[in-house]
């Protein structure tokens, strides 16, 4: 019985780390950033191929990743690891705040749209009840009911896309702004 239960922790203690570590191999620290960008490490542009392989790996993890970055022993240097590592740790922050920024944005103004097309429609509801007949009342009718339906739809669109394909890089980046960084010697 106590050889299956420490046998099934150690079942689940793999399964959570396999959940939530993100492995990356590198020949060297430079495989981090950009080959156009002559910068120090505190300030060159992280590479599209890393952060591409990042946000492959980051979307089946859950939100407490770890990431462990693989180093040949002979290349290893503590000093230049903090560097990257505060330097990993700028981006994921700087665009966590972008994408937080952009989220709130992005929903505000999708409600925003929402609740016009809605008012404007009971608006032509209010005209059809009262059943106007004089040109101003048709006339802002006319307009009223195509807008409405015009800024609802677009408005729910919005919102769909949001909760789509939207959130991809808005949980990209919080899961990445709280991720741990180390770096493993191979």
């Amino acid at each position: 019985g106590m050889a299956e239960v420490k046998v099934s922790s150690q079942k689940l203690l793999n399964k959570t780390k396999e959940d939530s570590e993100i492995l990356i191999w590198l020949k060297s620290y430079s495989d981090l950033f950009s080959p156009f960008d002559p910068r120090p490490y505190q300030k060159r542009a992280l590479s599209d191929d890393f952060l591409f392989e990042l946000k492959k790996a980051s979307k089946v993890k859950n939100s407490s990743i770890e990431l462990k970055l693989f180093i040949p022993e002979d290349k290893k240097n503590i000093r230049e690891e903090n560097l990257i590592k505060e330097r990993l740790r700028e981006h994921f922050k700087k665009h966590y705040e972008i994408e937080k920024r952009h989220w709130e944005h992005a929903k505000n103004k999708s409600a925003l749209f929402v609740i016009i097309g809605i008012l404007s429609l009971a608006a032509v509801a209010y005209f059809h009840l009262y059943e106007a007949k004089d040109f101003a009342s048709i006339l802002l009718r006319v307009i009223l009911e195509p807008a409405g339906w015009f800024m609802a739809w677009v408005g729910l669109e919005r919102v769909f896309y949001l909760f789509g394909s939207g959130k991809n890089e808005h949980n990209f980046y919080t899961k990445m702004n709280n991720a741990a960084i180390n770096f493993v010697e191979y």
